[in-house]
């Protein structure tokens, strides 16, 4: 597939970036990440909002507009002529004559759906005490993530847990629900706004009541049922964190009932 590495298009495989790049040298980026299906790309302004924002954080204003990052995702889109795919954009800086300059790369891959077991059987979380700096931007710092990656693959785990002083964040690349005696709750401090975790809310607005409110870890071990929201996992089941089994250590009716109204979101999008 082809992709775009500032300016110019090219096959994803050949692209490179110099090695003086601040995102490899000093991990000095943020990026966002974008899913497609049957042709249009999901909660598209949401997505592009957001990186807005992280942009303006790296640059004190965002070097590109929405309507220019579109232009460059439709040119992608026109290119490799795929109905279902992903779009990870990087931004990162270099510095030339004395001067930063921003580097986009929009890398344009297949799509590859989260395994259908894991929605049917539920998966696992891991946890790892830590909270993730300048969390409400999606930056390049995915260092105790990648800390966690043997365990990750090793055990089958879906993500790492962030928790601190018995509070939870979010996961390294997901949102966190809990669900306790049919109510829902979800936490807002330390993490990053997820775009699905942002659908799940909407989708429940007139169905069922979210409350937002801090999240112990120690009555997390305890719910009825949990699940994560992302991009990629879309609404997963958790049924098991560390060695602590979720509720009955089945996927929970509520959380099934989240992950019907997602879909039916994406199909009407």
């Amino acid at each position: 597939m082809i992709s775009y590495n500032n300016g110019e298009y090219f096959y994803t495989d050949s692209i490179s970036v110099p090695i003086t790049n601040l995102g490899y040298d000093r991990s000095f980026g943020v990026f966002d990440f974008m899913r497609m299906e049957k042709g249009r790309i999901l909660f598209i302004e949401d997505y592009l909002q957001r990186f807005m924002n992280s942009s303006k954080f790296l640059f004190g204003k965002s070097p590109y507009s929405k309507n220019e990052i579109k232009e460059i995702l439709q040119a992608l889109i026109d290119l490799n002529k795929k109905k279902s795919s992903t779009f990870k954009l990087n931004l990162t800086g270099e510095i030339v004559n004395g001067k930063m300059q921003p580097h986009l790369v929009i890398l344009n891959r297949p799509y590859e759906p989260y395994p259908a077991e894991k929605f049917v059987k539920g998966s696992k979380l891991l946890a790892h005490e830590y909270v993730r700096e300048n969390a409400r931007y999606k930056t390049l710092n995915y260092l105790v993530s990648f800390q966690n990656y043997n365990r990750l693959q090793k055990t089958g785990a879906a993500d790492v847990l962030f928790h601190k002083d018995d509070k939870i964040s979010e996961a390294s690349r997901s949102n966190v629900f809990m669900i306790k005696d049919q109510k829902i709750y979800t936490t807002d401090n330390d993490l990053l706004h997820g775009i699905t975790r942002k659908v799940v809310l909407r989708s429940f607005k007139n169905k069922l009541k979210v409350t937002i409110k801090p999240i112990k870890y120690s009555e997390l071990l305890k719910a009825d049922e949990v699940f994560i929201t992302s991009s990629l996992k879309k609404v997963l089941p958790i049924v098991k964190i560390e060695n602590h089994i979720i509720g009955d250590g089945k996927v929970g009716e509520v959380t099934k009932l989240a992950m019907t109204r997602f879909q039916e979101v994406c199909d009407n999008y």
